[in-house]
């Protein structure tokens, strides 16, 4: 049984829990809370017909996964940086 609903504020929940994950530059809970605002999205219409028929839904959150990939590239580069490692050799 389903523990989300497909509302506009669930959605709106998804969207800035993943925001908050962003600004720590935790881009694997991003990555989850994206992919779940991506299926309540994908439940809700974008466009109803006179009978209530889905007419159009939405295609993508193209952007926040863009936003999602950034975040990730500039943390990779961090921990690139402090994985440096310095040694000097000395005489005995």
């Amino acid at each position: 049984m389903a523990t989300l609903e497909i509302t506009v504020a669930a959605y709106q929940l998804k969207c800035a829990e993943c925001a908050d994950a962003l600004g720590t530059g935790d881009t694997t809970t991003a990555r989850v809370k994206c992919a779940q605002a991506t299926a309540i999205l994908a439940g809700m219409a974008l466009k109803m017909g006179n009978a209530g028929e889905l007419i159009e839904q939405r295609e993508s959150l193209r952007g926040l996964k863009d936003a999602i990939d950034a975040v990730e590239v500039s943390g990779t580069r961090a921990a690139d940086d402090q994985r440096m490692i310095f040694t000097t050799m000395g005489r005995s």
